[in-house]
């Protein structure tokens, strides 16, 4: 693996944590100055997108949640009845 794909794939690590490219760039070694600049420019890269898109299916299977069952969870509170909490 080169410098470069290491750095690559530390970004995108990086950015599936918290799914904010400055603060990846900054937590991959970027100054905080250019984070911004550097996370954009890194973001656009075609195999960045694919270590990404790797990092966030790994999530995916490791939780075992998907946007489906998040959906399904909110709307289950959302039309929860309150009532049923007083009896």
């Amino acid at each position: 693996m080169t410098p470069t794909e290491s750095r690559h794939r530390r970004f995108a690590a990086e950015y599936a944590i918290n799914l904010n490219r400055t603060e990846a760039a900054t937590r991959c070694g970027y100054s905080p100055r250019t984070a911004a600049a550097q996370g954009h420019r890194l973001f656009k890269l075609p195999e960045v997108q694919e270590y990404i898109q790797e990092e966030l299916e790994a999530r995916t299977k490791r939780v075992h949640v998907d946007a489906d069952r998040v959906l399904r969870e909110l709307a289950r509170l959302a039309f929860f009845d309150v009532r049923k909490l007083l009896r």
